[in-house]
């Protein structure tokens, strides 16, 4: 079961700290933790906890060793096929997952998203519920004001234009994705060299681009 500082697992009964923290910040967390340590589970400290306080850091252990706890009274009484537990909606997944001080604004068109949305930052992060907001001007739907629309159709395309005047040809084939750099319509009046250079300084900035777009 993970939360915003932690993973409870029954899998791996160890404690265990990402080794992404400093060294100080990894015994601290381990001073704190070792005394409330459960012999029936795992608890594997994340990144994210290294700016938290201890306060905040065993407020959740406790939450998720409640949650794992009703998961398996649930799985020892009901019958087969019952659900146990629901894993959280991405959305929150991805809220979870953002450092402090990532974010600016949350923004959604959608009620029932938006309901989920303040339940979880009333509970668990109420600094942040500030930032959330139910976009409702019909007149310039979400989707448009952010060019939505624009993203997706990049997206999809096997032919991307670069502003020097060269383009990607990016496809999937059977065994991996393949990425073609063309001059295209770019011929700088500087030696050949020179101009690979710049459609490839260009491309890889907007190779990057597209991965994170394309997931």
């Amino acid at each position: 079961l993970a939360g915003k500082f932690m993973v409870v697992t029954l899998g791996r009964k160890e404690l265990g700290i990402s080794s992404r923290l400093d060294r100080e910040v990894r015994r601290s967390l381990k001073k704190w933790m070792e005394p409330y340590k459960r012999e029936d589970c795992g608890v594997i400290i994340r990144t994210n906890a290294a700016g938290a306080s201890k306060e905040e850091v065993l407020k959740e252990l406790f939450e998720l060793y409640q949650r794992m706890d009703t998961v398996l009274l649930k799985g020892r009484t009901r019958t087969c096929y019952s659900l146990a537990e629901q894993a959280v909606p991405y959305y929150i997944r991805e809220l979870k997952n953002h450092k402090d001080g990532d974010l600016e604004k949350i923004i959604t068109d959608i009620p029932e998203i938006h309901e989920n949305i303040h339940g979880y930052l009333t509970a668990y992060q109420p600094e942040k519920s500030q930032m959330l907001q139910l976009y409702e001007d019909r007149m310039l739907p979400l989707y448009k004001l952010f060019s939505l629309e624009k993203e997706v159709s990049d997206a999809l395309r096997q032919k991307i234009w670069l502003k020097i005047g060269g383009f990607l040809v990016i496809q999937q084939t059977e065994a991996f994705v393949a990425i073609d750099v063309n001059s295209g319509k770019f011929s700088g009046k500087k030696k050949a060299s020179e101009t690979y250079r710049k459609i490839n300084l260009e491309a890889a900035r907007e190779i990057a681009r597209q991965l994170r777009i394309r997931n």
